[in-house]
């Protein structure tokens, strides 16, 4: 089947291609950018799907009139119908309003639902195969009229809207400022506020649009104005007896679903980040610097970043408490993005993990041939981990890197990328929906990551067993490193770990990052520096303790 999006590069657009595309049917999009291109394409397409905003619908369906056939199938997704009835009826095809009751952001795509309003069909195969498709995709299907339709979104979508947007407009007029909000905030209020951030993100256009255009919300809005008044009066009076009927003429109402909400609720405010501390790690969703951040400051404010000199950065601008960054793997070596970035930006380590890699390979079809794979997708650093693997079995592939390895396989998921292979999580393959090829496919099997939790702030942790420095001698000359060195080992001092990095302010100067056994208050560890710091500046990174996640496998 052939589909036509009209307005196809939008966020709605994009997610019904990528569900279409999924079983493996011809996808065209339509946009500003190709619009020379509707007459060809809408007259070669089966099913034409409008995707765009109510105002914008009206040029590009006065162009369906003269280009569609009787044999073709139009369908709408507009959240309010009663708008472009109009226009789809004077078409010559079969059509229906199909409205999505989510975002394109959900998660799960099993709780999508679907709103199916006839206005002109007869038994068609092609919707029939349409709502087969979002099916096989785990979404339900609601079939309604347009008018119960209109009715019932007045009240539980532009009513909601409505009384949300006055909401945060009266506490913005209230002189309560943002931190007495959040200081002052409820788990309950949490919830509240995660709502108003949700609308607030988009566009004003589209309320508006959900308000102003659904004529049915003009009589919803007339009861509210009784309902408030009367509230109000019952408030005024402190009329408990009011008050309380009320509440019983409510719960008689909507008893069962009210129960069934409230158990949502509470498993929502279980998830709820309990730590106020910002966070930052390498994303998307998926990525072992995740996985870190999770186990090392569980329930908190994560913001996920493109890169990890992103994280540095905004540890660095305070835009961050913490960062959780990588910063060597026992296959591949130090992460010198990292390396450079703590030293360049004078932050400190506070912790030290350690997360067991197993690397898996996944696509989006489990039938995908090696032979017929393109391009293997992942962070530079799993590509090297999982060397033997990828040449034994996409030898004519290319390498393409990623910022994380869970941008991989987003990647591969948002572009359909049928002939390409990501490299990394299994979460990350079970959260973009691709199949997984292969499981453990890293060189080595004890393939392992160091994660360190970084800071700005200068804060000593007494107890920590690892201190890391880095050395930067003051002249060269030879012998100098080994006389800096002495000085670990003349006070018993183990040493872990050395690593020269250029000091990139001229060619040939290097500065050396040491690890050693010891923390920085210990009397050993003060009496070596002591020594160093005749010959060499001395830069402290932290104290720390070394933690280790439990493999399970899975």
């Amino acid at each position: 089947m052939k589909i036509c999006i009209i307005g196809g590069r939008g966020n709605f657009g994009k997610f019904f291609t990528k569900i279409f595309t999924s079983q493996k049917q011809t996808v065209f999009s339509i946009g500003r950018s190709n619009i020379s291109d509707l007459k060809k394409t809408v007259q070669n397409s089966d099913v034409i799907i409008i995707s765009l905003p109510a105002e914008a619908c009206k040029l590009y369906y006065e162009d369906l009139e003269s280009l569609v056939k009787k044999n073709q199938l139009v369908i709408d997704i507009s959240s309010v119908m009663s708008e472009n009835i109009k226009y789809l009826s004077k078409l010559k095809c079969q059509t229906v309003f199909l409205h999505p009751l989510f975002a394109t952001s959900i998660q799960n795509l099993e709780m999508c639902k679907y709103v199916l309003a006839p206005l002109n069909l007869k038994n068609n195969k092609k919707l029939t195969a349409i709502l087969n498709f979002l099916k096989n995709s785990g979404a339900t299907v609601i079939k309604s009229t347009i008018d119960k339709h209109e009715s019932v979104m007045a009240n539980i979508q532009a009513l909601p809207h409505f009384s949300n947007i006055l909401l945060a407009k009266v506490i913005a007029d209230s002189g309560v400022n943002t931190k007495e909000v959040s200081d002052f905030m409820t788990a309950f209020g949490r919830l509240q506020f995660d709502t108003l951030s949700r609308i607030f993100a988009q566009s004003s256009e589209i309320y508006a649009s959900i308000q102003f255009n659904n004529k049915t919300f003009l009589k919803v809005l007339d009861m509210y104005e009784i309902n408030f008044k009367r509230m109000v009066r019952i408030i005024k009076d402190k009329d408990y007896i009011a008050y309380d009927y009320i509440f019983k003429d409510i719960i008689s109402k909507f008893s069962p679903l009210l129960k069934n909400s409230f158990e949502e609720s509470q498993i929502l405010l279980k998830s709820l980040p309990s730590n106020s501390k910002k966070v930052g790690c390498l994303g998307p969703v998926g990525s072992y610097s995740e996985v870190a951040a999770e186990y090392l400051i569980p329930n908190t404010n994560l913001i996920l970043a493109d890169t990890i000199t992103e994280v540095i950065k905004m540890v660095n601008d305070s835009q961050l408490d913490f960062g959780v960054v990588p910063i060597e793997n026992s296959i591949h070596g130090s992460v010198v993005e990292t390396v450079d970035a703590l030293y360049q930006n004078k932050l400190y380590i506070e912790r030290e993990l350690i997360v067991p890699i197993n690397h898996c390979a996944a696509s989006l079809s489990s039938d995908l041939k090696p032979d017929s794979v393109e391009m293997v997708l992942s962070h530079s650093q799993a590509l090297g981990q999982c060397s033997e693997y990828i040449k034994l079995h996409f030898p004519n592939a290319k390498q393409v890197v990623t910022n994380s390895t869970s941008l991989a396989f987003k990647k591969i998921a948002d572009e359909r990328l049928v002939k390409a292979v990501a490299i990394g999580t299994e979460t990350a393959a079970k959260k973009y929906r691709l199949e997984i090829l292969d499981r453990c496919i890293q060189n080595k099997e004890n393939n392992e990551t160091k994660f360190v939790l970084i800071s700005k702030t200068f804060d000593i942790n007494s107890k920590g067993k690892i201190s890391s420095f880095v050395l930067i001698p003051k002249e060269d000359r030879p012998g100098l490193l080994f006389d800096l060195l002495k000085n670990f080992k003349d006070n018993n001092l183990n040493l872990i770990k050395i690593e020269s990095r250029p000091l990139k302010s001229k060619l040939g100067t290097y500065v050396f990052y040491v690890d050693i056994n010891g923390n920085f208050k210990d009397s050993a560890v003060v009496k070596a520096l002591s020594g160093i710091k005749k010959e060499s500046d001395v830069v402290f990174l932290g104290s720390y303790n070394r933690e280790k996640i439990y493999d399970k496998k899975s």
